[in-house]
């Protein structure tokens, strides 16, 4: 299916620069299929045990707890959908978890397989454009980044979406080789599928656009036989509004939301935007520094920009380090980009043209919400690896710059694996990190206390193995009136039933931390739990803590 192109395809590229090869239509199939057995295996043989290496991995646990289909918000709408589908199908074979650990190990094997599956398909697609050792290079680039070795390895929800735009594109190209109409519309709704399983990764259909305006009519290239690549166009844009209007609507009614209130319902894009989505120039800046994090770790731990780079304890290391890796990737990045010039010819600017509203629907999340944030990173990644394996063609680069871009990429794929492989290997053998205090925090914690926490990893462990139906309140989550109508009836209750308010590490925060982020950002002030301060008394200290780190209870007269 993912092989060489049909014979027609194959007479139209050689009329022009299209970076399409000659292949036998089985080696690159079985080449997938292999890489893909080969990457299960690994992603499966090396789950983590850092569940809050990557953002989101604990979630999968609330289908364990309710045992029900269910929904998140728009930014990865499918995920508990897909996590409790993925256990009903592993039940019917009699694999099944006793306890929220196997639950988060069997979660975890659906993002291996998912994982696996995509770079054995993107590996296909390679092969289609370039030929099996460039296919390789871009497929070893994309499946080593720091990016994809850790969601693969654990249960966050950026995986079901990645795999969903990776099966629309290449039930694209099929489409697209073979004329097939319904297959132009399906790729349309297997986006639509991508971006309610993640909304990022949805965006991938911009690439859409790019493929069917360039794709070779008759031995010719863009801008001839326009009617036609707009004819495919409109097949697959109204594949992708069927598509959104089926698997949201149903969702959607699943949920109780009413037709009326749908089209809001969509537009809201969710996940905190009001606190965490806003353009700023310094996201921009940080784009290549993201780059380098989500490819082999090429940041410092906890970089937060390029202040903090430059306060760094370490950063005579790391200061050197840093601008060696920027050096070599966005090199690397631009002699591709050269390359893929080359190939189109005479097509350069319309090329460049033509990728404009693609380029920003794929940078769009990285702009809006943060350029280091590694889910963003899937299909720009994918992007980047495809564009530098379409680069090692033989009729891209010539001389000394082929030599060039053949070391820098033999460098930077070494260097994922170097960095990357052993962090997955001891992440798999090593304990999880603060379960043990989180264990604690679940002993001290009474059926009837009301509990204040933070986003830091005791709390997001107790809140997911043995938080459910708590009633506890996430600050960095909520809202300034949120939190103010949560102190009322907290202390109404605890003054009934002689209850607790537990302060989940939250009071330990100077004013200088706080109004940095839950001041500024979340709009919630340092004196509006004032009185809980003078009034709170440490019950318990947590040891594997980094910094201060207690447990403050408050009783309620």
């Amino acid at each position: 299916m993912f092989s060489a192109p049909i014979s027609e395809t194959r007479r139209q590229a050689s009329a022009t620069n299209l970076p399409i090869v000659s292949r036998s239509r089985s080696s690159p199939f079985l080449g997938g299929c292999a890489i893909a057995l080969a990457s299960l295996a690994f992603f499966i043989c090396f789950r983590s045990n850092f569940f809050l290496d990557v953002d989101g991995a604990l979630r999968c646990l609330s289908v364990f707890h309710t045992k029900q289909l269910s929904f998140h918000g728009n930014n990865h709408m499918l995920y508990p959908a897909w996590v409790f589908s993925w256990h009903k199908a592993l039940a019917r074979f009699g694999i099944s978890a006793t306890d929220a650990t196997q639950f988060m190990r069997l979660s975890q094997s659906m993002n291996a397989s998912m994982a696996a599956v995509s770079l054995g398909i993107f590996y296909s697609l390679l092969s289609f454009a370039t030929g099996q050792r460039a296919a390789m290079v871009g497929t070893l680039m994309l499946g080593l980044s720091t990016a994809n070795l850790l969601h693969a390895t654990n249960s966050a929800e950026v995986l079901p979406g990645f795999f969903f735009s990776v099966v629309a594109m290449a039930i694209l190209i099929v489409g697209l080789s073979r004329r097939e109409k319904l297959l132009l519309a399906l790729s349309g709704g297997v986006f639509a599928l991508a971006l309610a399983s993640y909304e990022a990764s949805g965006l991938a259909g911009g690439l859409a656009i790019f493929a069917p305006l360039l794709w070779p009519v008759g031995g010719q290239m863009w801008p001839a036989e326009l009617r036609t690549r707009l004819k495919w166009l409109e097949y697959i844009a109204f594949g992708g509004i069927v598509g959104v209007c089926l698997i949201y609507g149903a969702a959607y009614h699943m949920q109780g939301i009413g037709v009326s209130d749908m089209p809001r319902r969509f537009f809201d894009a969710g996940g905190g935007g009001e606190a965490y989505g806003y353009f700023r120039l310094s996201k921009m800046v940080n784009i290549p520094f993201g780059l380098i994090a989500n490819l082999f770790g090429g940041v410092p731990p906890g970089y937060s920009g390029v202040r903090s780079l430059l306060r760094n304890d370490h950063r005579n290391l790391w200061i050197p380090l840093v601008l060696l890796g920027l050096v070599l990737t966005l090199t690397m990045v631009s002699i591709s980009i050269a390359g893929c010039l080359r190939l189109t010819g005479r097509l350069q600017r319309s090329w460049l043209v033509i990728c404009l509203l693609p380029l920003f629907a794929v940078l769009f999340p990285l702009l809006y919400w943060d350029p280091m944030y590694d889910k963003l990173w899937f299909t720009p990644l994918a992007v980047i690896a495809f564009l530098t394996a379409l680069s090692l063609k033989r009729n891209a680069l010539r001389g000394a710059l082929r030599r060039v871009q053949w070391s820098l990429v033999i460098v930077v794929i070494a260097t994922e694996a170097i960095v990357n492989v052993p962090r997955v290997v001891h992440q798999h053998f090593a304990e999880t990190p603060h379960l043990q205090d989180a264990k604690s925090l679940a002993s001290i914690a009474g059926p009837r206390d009301w509990i204040v926490l933070d986003f830091d990893d005791i709390s997001q462990l107790w809140i997911a193995f043995w938080g459910y139906g708590s009633k506890f309140l996430m600050l960095p989550a909520s809202s300034r009136q949120q939190t103010a109508k949560w102190f009322l009836d907290a202390e109404s209750s605890c003054r009934t039933d002689k209850s607790r308010i537990l302060f989940v590490n939250v009071l330990d925060q100077d004013r200088d931390t706080w109004t940095e982020f839950l001041g500024k950002r979340i709009g919630i002030p340092f004196e509006m739990l004032e009185k809980y301060r003078r009034e709170a008394v440490v019950i318990s200290a947590f040891k594997s803590a980094d910094h201060p780190s207690t447990v403050r209870a408050v009783a309620c007269e």
